[in-house]
């Protein structure tokens, strides 16, 4: 970031970097928030503005997002402004999360609670829980999560939050018990957070819920009813473009489909979901998707292509930490070497398997995608 002669960000500069970013056709959205953050002088104001562009970045360019929060540093620390400073890290937590640096995305959210332990901002104090409780569940550690998630839903609750984030944390609290293998507990929450958004007239978050909702009754045993409400999530993802949307519908129909022999139309799934997956650079659920493929030919028979795309998972996963779904791609390697009859070497990865498990908490045995 340049600056001015009189040390304040250069906006014009950060004008160019979005026009630039958006090809000369800024989003009208951003547009607007770039003029109101250039017109603002009062320094307060500016850095609030400042926190809406460094979470907009978040989605589509990381080092902007820094970029931005330097900024947001600079111009709150000398004026004690704690709240811009959470807001900072705050975005800089979601820059580490998404690059799979999660333990450093928990002391950036811990920073930023410190920064509000006199804040009577009981939303901001929330949304930090919120990014705990995705994080927390992301590394096996589904406790906290969900004490996390619990705290934020109070803290919005006692804000009497208008627009029902604590759907957010009914998400998340949903989550952890899917991976912690309690279907009914993760159908009871991901059901409130359908029917709080729903009140609350937030359509748009629908579909993502009921897709957390079929996945459940896929995995109850209700895979037919389970197939038909993906299938719709999807056309509405691919309707409005939504790419994530798009990709993680297509990896979870595969899964099911995949559960009930149909491995063709698994495959196709798959290799939609691994097309987007690349392209919008989603490491975690690309990984996933390589070992359902990997199943995938295990139940073909075809142990060799079946290694190949768990050697595809395994070097992902060794630049990302993501527990649950290293588990599940030892399991199915050790699965591909006792089809192989090479029973040693199932036995060694099985071995690794408990021992991975016993150091995150992790019950591995209700783990499957």
């Amino acid at each position: 970031m340049q600056y001015t002669a009189a040390g304040l960000p250069n906006y014009s500069v950060l004008y160019c970097h979005i026009f630039q970013f958006f090809g000369g056709g800024m989003n009208e959205d951003l547009r607007v928030l770039y003029s109101r953050i250039e017109e603002t002088e009062e320094p307060v104001a500016k850095v609030k503005l400042m926190g809406e562009l460094a979470l907009r970045f978040t989605y589509n360019d990381l080092d902007r997002c820094i970029s931005v929060t330097d900024e947001m540093i600079a111009i709150a620390e000398p004026i004690g402004y704690m709240e811009g400073l959470a807001d900072a890290y705050h975005a800089r937590a979601r820059v580490s999360a998404r690059t799979m640096k999660y333990d450093e995305a928990i002391k950036q959210l811990y920073q930023a609670l410190a920064y509000l332990d006199n804040s009577n901002d009981l939303v901001l104090k929330a949304k930090m829980y919120d990014g705990l409780g995705v994080t927390y569940s992301h590394v096996g550690k589904f406790d906290l999560s969900i004490q996390s998630s619990q705290k934020a839903i109070e803290l919005y609750t006692e804000a009497d939050e208008p627009m029902g984030l604590k759907a957010n944390g009914y998400n998340n609290i949903g989550n952890s018990y899917a991976r912690m293998g309690d279907l009914n507990k993760a159908e009871e929450y991901f059901t409130k957070a359908l029917q709080l958004v729903m009140e609350r007239g937030n359509i748009h978050r629908t579909p993502n819920l009921r897709v957390n909702i079929a996945i459940i009754k896929g995995l109850k045993g209700e895979k037919e009813q389970a197939i038909v409400e993906l299938t719709q999530c999807l056309k509405e993802y691919e309707a409005s473009r939504h790419k994530a949307g798009i990709a993680e519908t297509n990896l979870n129909i595969a899964h099911i489909l995949r559960s009930v022999n149909n491995y063709a139309e698994s495959i196709n799934h798959y290799l939609k979901a691994i097309a987007v997956l690349k392209e919008i650079e989603n490491k975690q659920s690309l990984a996933e998707a390589y070992v359902g493929l990997g199943k995938v030919y295990l139940g073909l028979g075809g142990n060799d292509e079946a290694l190949k795309q768990i050697a595809l998972s395994e070097k992902i996963f060794t630049t990302i930490h993501h527990p649950n779904g290293k588990i599940e791609m030892l399991k199915t390697k050790a699965d591909i070497y006792k089809s192989m009859n090479k029973l040693a070497e199932a036995e060694a990865i099985t071995e690794e398997v408990e021992a991975f498990a016993k150091e995150y908490g992790i019950n591995h045995s209700a783990l499957s995608f």
